[in-house]
């Protein structure tokens, strides 16, 4: 009985101070979410490439109705698929989704072998594809907490949301290579095999691990749902953090629907090749982002990140706005635009990973799938809310109002970022200058030197107090430092450390003592 149970422990066992990778259900979770991702995505972007049109406007608009379709069952079943995460055994869930659309994707197959896919049946591929990743990801979401500890859940979202990335650019530009040849059959055939290789590697993860949550039979259909909803009412951290969900999703959508009109009418270049590119710098961003966090998200606090994303976000968007209202060259125009929407992609996903990983902190996991549920509902209802308005009508003069549209957005998102921006900075026992250099020095241990504290801080909040403790190395007094988030710890120091230009005016600003080397007096 030992022996089984440390095997079947084994997947969840996890060394803190080793990478996420090395620990094996995790690896093989992320590693199934990028094969889903990369299938569902696949069959999508065969079913828009066969309704895009080419060069002209109409392509465009053809692809916001592309997106819609595709993203129309994450508002249609964003709730239900919640509900489902915590009805069912995640993993379970997960196996039977990709199972279900394996079995789809090889009927569409055969199909495409008979004759080619003629509009509306090119939606097919969209709808089955946007059906397959909603069903997935409150699941995948809901289930990543019991695969890795809650310290590294900032982490483990900004890796599985980097190889996602990956999975999406890799899928479109091999869905676009098979569509443009017209083949289908291959196309859904690979489609297949990658939700295959995901139920494998579902599979694979031994029972214990990937076994979330005990189901109950309380909180089913309505009931459970409105259970949900009084969750997020009640909880206004949660409801915050479903409004950056919105706001995320909207911005998103925003970068990447103006994108034709900035690059086409705006900086007058004509080719799709063009907006591919410009498109392209968002996507890019968006890597680059999840990649940073991929390296400092544990060393960071999530609603820093979140606050300081969003002004980021709001600084890219006034930028776009920029590029369309000011007397600048098209050159200009198109490679200032391009680099703003990177920071744009790189502010997005990191709020993206912030938010996803509070959640999954804070929210009970007997709820989490149907908050996870609900929040795909708001990211759905905001991003069809921007391409509704904007990509599909045919606007007669788009160009000339873009850029005001933008710079409202950003108006908008700025007011809302001012006050939690605000009070962020007066937050704290210190001023902001020690504040500013507390935060640095925090940052800089969790982040290098993984620092971790066990429990609570058990130094007073005021009042005297002698810390003794051994001085084993240089960076004792950071650690110690960045330990002790309400009050800043003075130490003895050698009096010649005082005299150093930018270490000594820090020195003294956190109240250290400096003595001399002989250890008789006191030198201040």
């Amino acid at each position: 009985m030992a022996s089984t149970s440390t095997a079947m422990d084994r997947d969840r066992q996890f060394d803190p101070d080793a990478g996420l990778l090395s620990n094996r259900a995790f690896r093989l979770f992320w590693l199934a979410c990028g094969a889903a991702v990369m299938g569902g995505l696949l069959a999508g972007t065969v079913g828009a490439g066969g309704l895009e049109v080419g060069e002209d406007g109409s392509g465009n608009r053809i692809e916001a109705i592309a997106i819609c379709v595709f993203m129309f069952p994450f508002f249609i079943f964003g709730p239900l698929n919640g509900l489902l995460a915590d009805r069912l055994p995640r993993r379970g869930l997960m196996i039977g989704v990709d199972l279900a659309a394996i079995g789809l994707m090889a009927g569409l197959a055969v199909l495409a072998t008979f004759e080619p896919f003629a509009s509306p049946w090119t939606l097919t591929p969209l709808v089955v594809g946007g059906v397959t990743v909603s069903l997935l990801w409150p699941a995948e979401s809901a289930l990543l907490p019991a695969m890795v500890p809650k310290d590294r859940l900032a982490r483990a979202n900004a890796i599985t949301c980097a190889l996602a990335v990956v999975a999406v650019v890799t899928a479109v530009l091999l869905g676009r290579y098979l569509a443009d040849r017209f083949l289908l059959r291959a196309a859904f055939a690979l489609s297949a095999a990658s939700l295959l290789i995901s139920t494998i590697l579902l599979l694979l993860i031994r029972r214990q691990a990937g076994q979330a949550q005990a189901v109950s039979s309380h909180g089913a259909g309505v009931g459970g749902l409105a259970e949900a909803v009084r969750y997020i009412r009640d909880h206004q951290r949660v409801a915050r953090l479903m409004v950056v969900t919105m706001v995320i999703w909207a911005f998103g959508a925003l970068v990447w629907i103006a994108a034709p009109t900035l690059v086409q009418d705006v900086c007058g270049r004509q080719g799709l090749s063009d907006v591919r590119l410009f498109q392209s710098f968002l996507v890019a961003g968006m890597l680059i982002g999840a990649l940073i966090l991929t390296s400092t998200g544990d060393a960071l606090r999530g609603e820093a990140i979140i606050v300081w994303s969003l002004l980021g976000i709001t600084l890219a968007i006034a930028a776009l706005a920029g590029c369309a209202l000011l007397p600048i060259s098209s050159g200009a125009a198109f490679w200032v635009g391009s680099t703003a929407a990177g920071a744009a992609g790189v502010f997005l996903c990191g709020a993206a990973i912030a938010c996803n990983a509070l959640l999954q902190r804070i929210v009970p996991n007997r709820l989490r799938g149907r908050v996870f549920g609900l929040s795909e509902l708001a990211g759905a209802v905001a991003l069809l809310a921007v391409i509704t308005t904007i990509g599909i009508p045919s606007w007669s003069n788009l160009a000339g109002w873009i850029g005001w549209v933008s710079l409202g957005a950003a108006v908008v998102l700025a007011a809302g970022v001012a006050k939690p921006l605000s009070a962020r900075l007066r937050r704290g026992p210190l001023r902001w200058t020690k504040q500013f250099w507390w935060n640095l020095t925090e940052f800089y241990c969790r982040w290098w030197f993984r620092l971790r504290r066990e429990g609570p801080c058990t130094v007073p909040a005021e009042g005297p107090v002698i810390v003794v403790a051994n001085h084993t190395c240089g960076i004792d007094p950071l650690l110690l430092i960045a330990s002790t988030a309400h009050r800043l710890i003075g130490f003895l120091v050698a009096e010649e450390y005082t005299r150093i230009p930018i270490g000594g005016r820090l020195i003294h600003m956190i109240g250290c003592v400096p003595v001399r080397r002989d250890g008789h007096d006191a030198a201040g």
